[in-house]
């Protein structure tokens, strides 16, 4: 893979207030990272809530998720899938609109997809 981590850095530049950032395989393993942390704790939670996820297909008619955002006061984690073995999660703050997020994180998954293929 290219580096990653110097690509999720260009990713939160562009998003703003972005507290975290990490690529993940579907098992839970971190590839990348950004900001700070308990990065092996967030790879750990999030796989596991991505799998629960993509398991509840058929409530989605059939289609795996794409998408999963959890939102709160203090922020929100976005998951995005990267093709069958990868997911970004990446935190953002409380004032920044969830579609920006989305637009963004889709942008930089398409432009380094060939590193997911």
């Amino acid at each position: 893979m290219s580096d990653l981590s110097g690509g999720l850095a260009r990713l939160v530049d562009r998003i703003g207030d972005a507290r975290a950032a990490l690529v993940i395989e579907s098992s839970g393993i971190e590839v990348a990272t950004w900001g700070t942390a308990n990065f092996e704790a967030v790879a750990a939670e999030c796989a596991e809530l991505w799998k629960r996820v993509r398991s509840s297909e058929t409530l989605l008619r059939d289609r795996a998720a794409e998408t999963l955002e959890v939102r709160n006061a203090e922020g929100a984690w976005l998951l995005l899938s990267l093709g069958d073995e990868y997911v970004l999660a990446l935190l953002s703050g409380p004032l920044v609109p969830p579609g920006k997020v989305r637009f963004y994180a889709k942008e930089w998954a398409i432009e380094n997809q060939e590193d997911f293929a």
